[in-house]
């Protein structure tokens, strides 16, 4: 799996924050601005510094945490805290993503997180959060009126994460999208997600990603019953394991014809499975298997 730089975030083109003495390219209200450290004459904090000082913080309203030192073991808690400190000076703040670190500055494994609650109590207004990492987290029983987008793509989803969403109350979220990996990174966090799917604190979701995950059957027989299933349009199961018995729950659990869309892309699915899910459910993108559907069983029992 590979990451790349985001090119646009927030409704705007990102821009790398100029190293000292460089140029800077426009105004802030231009660009959705990424602080990273580019060389060694600068630590990320005081980039973020210079950066406050440089531009009209008013005007600032989408910000990327770029490479903070991920690659030599520091986490996020720097970055986290000095934008957590900085709210009053960055009052228009509405997209923030925490970790837009490409392949080649540090592996995906090796970005690693910490608690991220401040963020979300520091910035009431924020609408869209997205992280890449692993081991990122929430305070339970957090409420956030604002955010409307959250992602959380990596390979150590903690169960801390999914239970803070699940215990939390976010009136106005609509998009939630989670990445698991695989959960030797992590502990394992599939077990929450019945919690999520009983949540009364999310009723504006209707789109949800549980990808990259090496137990989507789970993830498929917990949708197949759990109530928050019925409120969602779109779901995504892409970059998973979805074999025979996980599809087997989705086509005999609740009616699922409501659903504008469903990612199966990625799976372990037989060719006989494959037309009995085609012809039942709104299935927006279904690959055919690229391996003998045999080996899911092989895959699950190693990873088990």
């Amino acid at each position: 799996m590979t990451a790349n730089h985001l090119q646009t975030f927030g409704g705007l083109p990102v821009e790398d924050v100029p190293g000292v003495g460089e140029p800077w390219p426009g105004t802030a209200e231009l660009y959705a601005w990424r602080v990273r450290v580019l060389h060694d004459d600068e630590t990320w904090s005081e980039r973020f510094a210079r950066f406050l000082d440089e531009v009209d913080g008013s005007a600032v309203r989408a910000l990327l945490v770029g490479d903070w030192n991920a690659e030599h073991g520091d986490d996020s808690r720097e970055p986290v805290a000095a934008i957590a400190a900085a709210a009053d000076r960055l009052p228009n703040l509405a997209a923030l993503f925490v970790g837009d670190i490409a392949y080649e500055e540090c592996e995906l494994s090796m970005i690693e997180h910490d608690d991220l609650t401040a963020l979300l109590t520091a910035y009431p207004r924020l609408e869209e959060l997205g992280v890449r990492g692993s081991w990122a987290w929430f305070a339970p029983y957090l409420r956030h009126t604002g955010l409307r987008t959250l992602t959380v793509e990596g390979c150590g989803l903690l169960d801390e994460m999914v239970r803070g969403i699940a215990a939390g109350d976010f009136p106005a979220l609509t998009r939630v999208e989670l990445w698991f990996g695989d959960h030797e990174y992590a502990v394992d966090a599939v077990t929450e997600v019945t919690e999520l799917l009983r949540s009364h604190g999310l009723p504006a979701l209707t789109h949800l990603g549980l990808r990259n995950c090496d137990r989507t059957d789970a993830l498929a027989a917990a949708l197949a019953v759990e109530p928050l299933t019925a409120q969602l349009r779109t779901i995504d199961l892409s970059m998973g394991t979805l074999g025979d018995a996980g599809a087997e729950a989705l086509l005999s659990g609740q009616p699922l014809g409501h659903l504008e869309s469903l990612d199966l892309t990625h799976h372990f699915l037989s060719r006989t499975m494959i037309k009995r899910v085609e012809s039942a459910l709104p299935v927006g993108k279904l690959a055919k298997p690229e391996v003998d559907p045999s080996f899911h069983a092989r895959f699950i029992e190693v990873r088990e």
